[in-house]
């Protein structure tokens, strides 16, 4: 009898710590895949790589702007292209703010300041090895820029992250706090 209460405790404590490995594990393979993505976008060349942005601006333009819809096709061609900067590094920043969030809700286990800085680090640390890559691209070129502009991404996302968690511990302290007893 006294053997089962044991092995029930066993299970129940194996249990227990895959309920807390499992996020740990998911999220981490969601960092993984990511990365991967942003790796496939800097494996692109400059053919293909300005082909995507042009598509994302022609969508754009033919989305939000009146002016683009009745303009000539010199003129859109134009539109077009005035829009690929700005969209290009918003891409950046947005991309490696969701990294940034990522690794922090991955990283939740550790103090708040210490996660931003870990989080914002290990970002910043990819799009260094991310632009070194695009050194080896066709057509591709690593900009410092670029690494500045993907670390505040992920400093962005970091904060997010931070923020995000606080905000579900006061949702879920309130919940608790509210329940009755019985």
């Amino acid at each position: 009898m006294l053997q089962r209460n044991t092995e029930k405790t066993s299970d129940n404590s194996f249990s227990d710590i895959l309920k807390k490995i499992t996020p740990d594990i998911v999220l981490w393979i969601i960092i993984i895949l990511w990365s991967i993505m942003i790796f496939s976008f800097s494996a692109e060349n400059s053919d293909a790589s300005g082909g995507r942005s042009e598509k994302v601006c022609m969508f754009l333009a033919e989305t939000f702007s009146s002016e683009y819809k009745q303009a000539d096709s010199g003129e859109k061609a134009e539109i077009i292209e005035n829009m690929q900067f700005f969209v290009r590094k918003t891409a950046h920043f947005t991309i490696y703010a969701v990294l940034g969030g990522l690794v922090c809700l991955a990283l939740r286990r550790i103090r708040a300041d210490l996660r931003f800085v870990l989080s914002t680090l290990i970002t910043a640390l990819y799009a260094v090895t991310d632009e070194m890559h695009q050194l080896f691209v066709d057509g591709r070129s690593g900009q410092i820029s670029d690494v500045l502009l993907d670390t505040c991404g992920g400093a962005t996302g970091a904060g997010a992250g931070i923020l995000l968690m606080v905000v579900i511990v006061r949702i879920q302290r309130r919940a608790v706090s509210s329940t009755p007893v019985k």
